[in-house]
């Protein structure tokens, strides 16, 4: 062990920083299921180190499970009875960071004791700043967008549901909170709002979960600390707590998402598929970028989710008839990256019409809407994408599409890198 401050890295240990962050990096992104009785145990022994009683825990294969079901409910409402109140302090930010620090704080009083104080600043900008804004910022969003599909899915569900609603209240001259407010004798509308109520419980309990995204313990954040440790425990033989170090080691290794209230905590088990492209943004081809054990999956490309109609194919075989009918401009921005433009303006039977200081006037002759389609297309200088951007079908040249578009329409509307 040191006896001394160790102020400076030698050459060799300065060439060891990226073997370290390489190594936590596939650590966090594992697709091995978790050892569960493990991280129990760990989870379980943080608890009693924080004087707080052991909790009950509760393992989930996604997130989408614990959406989807009411088991959730059930839990909290043994433990908390009568007084449970949806979107209350159950789970809290405090005891999220709490849980997270105490480990890490621990081991950190002891470990950078053998540190001088340049070196701690630098080692926590190359190993804990540098993986979590290279590496870290990325898990977060992908999570982020398996969140938003969730409640996408069920705001979807919650729309075509109304719209039922809707057409029967029309039908029968009823209004239209009488058949949402209470159940309905009709079979078919009574199945209907037994949905819909099955609909607003799991939307209620991703307001549970979801309220704070601080309040779950990502993917990751056990590892930012657990690769500063490592290399200062076995490069720099710094002095550490043994037990504290297994056990933030056991809990970093078997990550998974973890929700912690006082009595109780929730574990998400990792995917079983992580897919991303050179910019570590979620990204597959003809397959999900992100897979549970129980087939909840998310579609992506180049970090931005995917309906299914479209990710269960390659780009090569998506049809440019698509981006006609997609009304999200994020969507249509990769649909024209995916398919090329050359390939649209084949298969929808463009021509340019006119041309004025980098912008060319399209016409779509293929019988694909109801009136004739004029497109404006424009080359950045800088980036080299194209952007296109549908425009009126009396546009006589590009001057005049230009003008139209900048009385407030954004002309960025999709792009492709040429």
């Amino acid at each position: 062990m040191t006896t001394r401050k160790i102020e400076t890295l030698t050459e060799e240990q300065e060439n060891l920083i990226p073997v370290y962050l390489e190594k936590w990096k596939k650590i966090a992104l594992s697709t091995a299921k978790i050892d569960r009785t493990q991280l129990s145990k760990a989870l379980k022994q943080t608890y009693v180190l924080m004087d707080f009683p052991e909790p009950e825990i509760i393992f989930y294969d996604s997130l989408y499970e614990i959406v989807q079901t009411r088991r959730i409910f059930t839990h909290i409402q043994c433990i908390y009875g009568n007084e449970y109140q949806p979107k209350t302090g159950i789970f809290s930010e405090y005891l999220s960071r709490r849980l997270l620090s105490y480990l890490c704080n621990a081991i950190e009083n002891i470990t950078f004791k053998d540190l001088g104080d340049k070196l701690q600043q630098y080692l926590n900008c190359e190993l804990y700043e540098v993986f979590v804004d290279e590496f870290g910022l990325n898990i977060y969003a992908a999570i982020s967008q398996i969140r938003s599909q969730i409640s996408n899915e069920i705001s979807g569900k919650q729309n075509q549901i109304c719209e039922t609603f809707r057409q029967s209240a029309d039908k029968w001259d009823l209004p239209l909170w009488l058949l949402i407010d209470k159940e309905p004798d009709n079979p078919e509308l009574s199945r209907v709002w037994h949905e819909w109520n099955h609909l607003s419980q799991q939307e209620e309990i991703l307001l549970v979960i979801d309220g704070n995204k601080d309040y779950w313990i990502e993917l990751g954040q056990w590892c930012e600390s657990a690769c500063l440790y490592d290399f200062c425990i076995n490069i720099l033989n710094c002095e550490y707590d043994a037990r504290e170090w297994e056990i933030l080691q056991i809990i970093a290794q078997n990550g998974g998402w973890v929700l912690p209230s006082e009595k109780m905590i929730i574990v998400c088990d990792r995917p079983t598929k992580f897919s991303f492209d050179e910019q570590l943004r979620l990204h597959s081809e003809a397959e999900p970028a992100v897979q549970f054990s129980d087939g909840y999956s998310l579609y992506a490309s180049h970090g931005v989710t995917l309906p299914e109609k479209y990710g269960i194919l390659h780009p090569n075989q998506w049809s440019a008839k698509w981006l006609l009918e997609e009304d999200n401009a994020e969507l249509r921005r990769v649909l024209i990256q995916g398919i090329g433009y050359s390939r649209l303006l084949e298969e929808l039977q463009a021509k340019e019409l006119d041309y004025y200081q980098g912008y060319t006037l399209i016409k779509i002759d293929a019988d694909v809407d109801e009136e004739p389609i004029f497109l404006l297309k424009m080359i950045c200088p800088s980036t080299e994408f194209i952007h296109v951007l549908r425009v009126p079908p009396d546009m006589k040249s590009a001057q005049e599409a230009i003008r139209w578009v900048n009385w407030g329409i954004d002309p960025l509307d999709f792009a492709v890198q040429t």
